[in-house]
């Protein structure tokens, strides 16, 4: 078993010549019971005290050690058994005892002891470890304003304005691919793409090239909507210019300023006949963005239909800043 030595936890009256008073007790006890609990006189805890420990004449304890395994509540006394003043005092912690709870990585023990107060209103917890389960949710988190816009940076360089991870790579023009297939049936009305989307994390001039390869699964005439959509206020400025491939024959997008909130590009095929990777429209555009927002590729059958188009693997998007 592993011992402590007791120190008293409260500070108790004195007499008039600075001592403690004559005859105190220190009575021990199972924590929360009137139980009375063994205490030691020596740090192999094999002599245990008698119960109460009587002070000498001039109030002075003789060493006390606490087993480590146990909770002890402690009442200190005058001699004619009354209580001082703060005591009892129930759950004695030793100093070992402590900082294996600090150190523990039990769910409430560790950093959930240590308290905190945000005066920066940043996060809600109240003590350490919900507040670094907070941050973790915030940094591993794809909305605009967290995840990579929470990392700062500093570019000494001076190759970007960036001054997170998000807007450096926005500004450096990282690509986004796709990954998975998407297949369309009945769905009329277009629908973001997640792996073909870009948070704007600042406002400014944004240039943006999109690649996307469609085809249909018969001969049947099933039609595509192809958007590019922003979440925020597009500026004036923005244009766009559009060209490819469909149903084997060139196809040009005359060149159109960018307008409206959500539905800042649209491109629609009314009937794909093409059943294999053939078929690509290939998009490029600058982007005014007075606000905030997502620019993503959205797609969606021309009309209601069974009959299957898809967007292609491999198709691409790049969004970078220019200022």
């Amino acid at each position: 078993m592993a011992a402590t030595l007791f120190k008293l936890p409260k500070v108790i009256a004195f007499d008039a010549n600075a001592a403690l008073m004559s005859g105190a007790k220190a009575n021990f006890y199972i924590t929360g019971t009137t139980t009375r609990q063994d205490t030691y006189s020596d740090k192999a805890l094999t002599t245990p005290h008698d119960n109460p420990v009587v002070a000498d004449g001039n109030g002075v304890f003789a060493p006390i050690y606490l087993d480590d395994t146990l909770n002890y509540k402690v009442d200190v006394t005058d001699s004619l058994d009354s209580s001082l003043s703060g005591y009892p005092v129930n759950d004695l912690a030793s100093s070992d005892e402590i900082l294996t709870n600090f150190a523990s990585t039990a769910n409430a023990l560790g950093a959930s002891l240590i308290g905190i107060e945000d005066t920066a209103t940043n996060f809600l917890a109240t003590d350490v470890e919900a507040a670094l389960a907070e941050i973790y949710t915030d940094l591993a988190s794809t909305d605009n304003t967290l995840g990579a816009s929470l990392v700062g940076i500093e570019d000494a360089g001076g190759n970007f304005t960036a001054t997170t991870v998000e807007a450096a790579l926005v500004q450096l023009g990282v690509p986004k691919v796709k990954d998975a297939l998407t297949t369309h049936t009945v769905d009329i009305i277009p629908t973001n793409d997640s792996e073909l989307t870009y948070a704007i994390p600042e406002t400014g001039k944004y240039a943006f090239e999109l690649f996307v390869t469609f085809w249909g699964t018969d001969t049947t005439t099933q039609g595509i909507n192809l958007n590019v959509n922003y979440s925020g206020t597009v500026g004036t400025g923005s244009r766009w210019h559009a060209w490819g491939r469909v149903n084997g024959a060139s196809s040009i997008a005359t060149d159109s300023p960018v307008s409206g909130v959500t539905t800042a590009i649209g491109f629609t095929a009314s009937d794909i006949t093409v059943t294999a990777y053939s078929d690509h429209l290939s998009i490029q555009g600058v982007l005014v963005a007075d606000t905030t927002g997502t620019i993503a590729f959205a797609s969606s059958q021309q009309a209601s239909e069974a009959n299957l188009t898809n967007i292609g693997i491999g198709s691409y998007m790049i969004v970078r800043k220019l200022n």
